[in-house]
């Protein structure tokens, strides 16, 4: 079983208030390890592009499993 399938993924709104191109992104990801309870939160401060915040997330929960 990967990392991947043994997390749950979730997104909330993140925008902020401002003007017609503000906060354009508006999703904060979320990942939760099922098993350990292990939150990461990556909001679009991090990185813009959703698909890189994950990846930066599963690294970041690859290395907390290693270390409990």
């Amino acid at each position: 079983m990967t990392i991947r399938e043994e997390c749950d993924i979730r997104t909330t709104n993140a925008r902020p208030p401002g003007g017609q191109h503000v906060g354009t992104d508006p999703l904060i990801l979320e990942v939760v390890h099922r098993e350990t309870g292990i939150t990461i939160k990556l909001p679009p401060v991090t990185q813009r592009s959703q698909h890189k915040r994950l990846i930066a997330a599963f690294d970041a929960m690859e290395f907390l499993l290693a270390s409990v």
